[in-house]
């Protein structure tokens, strides 16, 4: 739970009541979509045109929008 925002700041108690390979599992799956999207789009760019940058950054802007959570108690539900 290293990478994990925020986890840092949870007792030990806490920490342990979370399913530590369920969020790992989450969290790796946010990384390789992100890195898929932006190779992809990087590969489209050198081909095709610079323009498809954009479109590339909105879709990851949405999806990042949507991993981020204001309340503490929302951003450790799966």
């Amino acid at each position: 739970m290293f990478l994990i925002s925020s986890s840092n700041i949870l007792s030990k108690e806490e920490r342990m009541s979370y399913d530590c390979a369920k969020l790992a599992k989450d969290q790796r799956k946010v990384f390789v979509w992100c890195n898929i999207l932006w190779f992809v789009s990087t590969i489209l760019c050198f081909y095709v045109t610079e323009w498809v940058l954009f479109p590339a950054f909105v879709i990851w802007l949405v999806f990042f929008l949507k991993q981020v959570h204001l309340d503490f108690d929302q951003a450790f539900e799966i």
